[in-house]
């Protein structure tokens, strides 16, 4: 070798079987190569020269394959490191190792793992197996059937909930600077072709959560859903918060519907209005500004009413309260149970 740069030629053999030869030479600068009737020959720019393996194509300008098996770099400036059957495509793509890996976008890089695409302009894949990194500047780190759909998607790992449907149950982030960081089958955004429905969406981990609006999270648990604008569920199993800046903190099956509303934990409780807030407890209701703390069966169903605790009780009138107890109503403006 006379330097660090060599001509490549790429040329194709048209056999009697119908079946194409493709072969790499690599020729001094210079130098010629002539072929025998029915044979084809395609010239390449200089480029660096690959380091060995066996059927690697080398098309693009400075493009470059530094080992393994049918790898091809068909683009200015692709590079695939090694591995096998491991495509980049575009200019500047980047395919670092693995198999069956494709850079088909400007700059999109793939370190490792198998079948993995990243076909957004500046998209990542660090490994794993069969993720998509399709927006522009989207970022998976590894895991198995992720999707980062959008712009500035993020998913750091985790995989499909079900194994046997697995493009089914994947992690999912459908709109811009979303982020999801683990688990399987969560969704940020919706498939609505709308992308900025649910920017900034995050979702921490767990199983099928759900972040479906402008700033709103879920940190892990199962089957939570964050449904209106900095909505915060975090964690528990089948939690909703659908009210704008409302939060559930925990627990099972609890709602947060109204405008900052709050459930910190328990089961089957309610805040269903404007600043309403359930502490915790089991099936307690808490309607605007109202506020029950615990027990069960409470309903604080007047304007600003409170109910401590207890059973059954229920605080109907305005600037009501129930101190506790069971089967205790306070249905008069003011009106006190102690």
């Amino acid at each position: 070798m006379r330097g660090m740069f060599q001509k490549v030629f790429l040329f194709a053999i048209l056999l009697a079987s119908g079946n194409v030869f493709a072969q790499s030479i690599v020729l001094q600068p210079g130098e010629t190569i002539t072929f025998g009737d029915g044979s084809v020959l395609m010239t390449a720019d200089i480029i660096p020269l690959g380091h060995g393996g066996t059927n690697n194509i080398v098309t693009g300008p400075n493009a470059f394959v530094g080992g393994g098996l049918q790898n091809t770099a068909d683009s200015l400036n692709a590079v695939v490191g090694g591995g096998s059957l491991n495509m980049a495509i575009d200019s500047w793509a980047t395919v670092v190792g693995g198999s069956q890996n494709e850079a088909t976008a400007f700059h999109a890089t793939i370190g490792g793992g198998g079948k993995g695409k990243a076909t957004g302009e500046f998209s990542a894949i660090g490994g794993g197996n069969e993720n998509i990194a399709g927006g522009s500047a989207s970022t998976i780190g590894g895991g198995q059937n992720n999707d980062a759909q959008a712009n500035f998607a993020t998913i750091s790992g985790g995989g499909p909930s079900n194994t046997i449907v697995p493009t089914a149950t994947n992690n999912v982030v459908y709109d811009e600077y979303g982020t999801i960081s683990g688990g399987g089958g969560n969704k940020v955004g919706s498939d609505d072709a709308i992308s900025t429905n649910a920017r900034y969406g995050t979702i921490g981990g767990g199983l099928q959560n759900e972040a479906g609006s402008v700033f709103t999270t879920v940190s892990g648990g199962a089957l939570n859903k964050a449904g209106d604008n900095s909505a915060t569920v975090g964690g528990g199993q089948s939690n909703m918060a659908l009210g704008p800046n409302s939060t559930v903190g925990g627990g099972l099956q609890n709602e947060a519907t109204g405008d900052t509303s709050a459930v910190g934990g328990g089961s089957i409780n309610k805040a269903l209005d404007s600043g309403a807030t359930v502490s915790g407890g089991f099936a307690n209701t808490a309607n605007y500004r109202s506020t029950v703390g615990g027990g069960a069966g409470n309903d604080a169903t007047g304007n600003s009413s409170t109910i401590a605790g207890g059973g059954s009780n229920e605080a109907a009138g305005v600037f009501s309260a129930v101190g506790g107890g069971n089967g205790n109503v306070a249905a008069g403006l003011h009106a006190t149970v102690a």
